[in-house]
């Protein structure tokens, strides 16, 4: 098969949850397919990965994200009436370079990672005009139900800013809808997020669940001294994540604060270690509870 892959952040090096994902799909699908990637890029320094990405596809074209200017297009996008998420996204140029292959391929299918790539194909005018027997399949990895994210920030957050976040929530449940109504189907991370989803959109005949791996040879255990320096003990708990994201940096900051203090008086010797990149000053000041 012929496969457009369009994703919202590039997929390598997978380093953290989505781009995790997104990279064993891309890497399963080629093994299998022809692959073709368009994917934004909002960390500069990771187009030099784009040599890691040419030898999994056939052609690889990335497109810098400014963060700076893509927050405004978020803030404009929501003020004439759509998302913050899709103004954030969405960039002339990849539309232009998606159009064009779509006129110079026949795709058999259309992979989007994050629902907010389909606005992609909403706005192609080759997709459009293309005849129903021509038309790629559409696919979705919503990944999860990504307007829920916007209500917990709503809910954490105070006026203005609640309002705004609430307001992004109702038009994402909009466009979530619209996108799951146009695409053949879609898949979601794991039975929570489908439950989740369906209290949005009642009929998930054409929704799947495809849950994250493990690549079991990557993380096979060797015998080796480890690098940190971990105290022995009976009991550890561990949690991994990027700890930069907010959903990471709040449930570790609950957990410790009412969680851990019961554990520890139940289990004096428990451990409790957060493993994960960039954590911020809130996640460092735990070492001292």
């Amino acid at each position: 098969m012929k496969i457009l892959y369009i994703a919202h952040r590039i997929p390598y090096p997978p380093n953290k949850g989505d781009k995790i994902r997104s990279f064993n799909e891309l890497k399963y699908l080629a093994e299998h397919h022809n692959v073709d990637l368009i994917s934004l890029v909002d960390e500069p320094e990771e187009h030099k990965y784009k040599g890691e990405l040419e030898q999994l596809c056939n052609r690889v074209a990335l497109f810098s994200l400014n963060k700076s200017v893509a927050k405004v297009k978020g803030i404009v996008s929501l003020a004439v009436g759509g998302t913050i998420s899709v103004g954030y996204f969405y960039q002339k140029k990849v539309q232009q370079l998606l159009d064009l292959w779509l006129q110079e391929e026949s795709f058999d299918a259309i992979i989007c990672f994050s629902s907010t790539m389909a606005e992609y194909i909403f706005r192609s005018k080759v997709y459009s005009t293309l005849k129903v027997q021509e038309k790629p399949k559409l696919i979705m990895d919503f990944c999860d139900v990504d307007s829920d994210k916007w209500l917990q920030y709503a809910d954490d957050a105070r006026f203005p800013m609640n309002f705004v976040y609430r307001l992004e929530n109702q038009r994402l449940i909009d466009y979530e809808r619209r996108v799951y109504a146009n695409f053949d189907h879609s898949v979601l991370v794991s039975v929570a997020e489908k439950d989740l989803f369906q209290q949005i959109c009642s009929d998930v005949n054409k929704l799947s669940v495809v849950p994250n791996g493990v690549d079991h040879h990557f993380f096979t255990p060797e015998c080796k001294p480890s690098p940190f320096n971990l105290q022995p003990s009976a009991l550890s708990l561990v949690f991994t994540g990027a700890m930069d994201y907010h959903a990471n940096v709040d449930g570790v900051i609950w957990f410790c604060r009412e969680i851990w203090p019961t554990l520890k008086t139940e289990f004096p010797d428990l451990l409790f270690y957060i493993v994960g990149s960039k954590p911020t000053a809130e996640v460092t000041d735990l070492a001292n509870i």
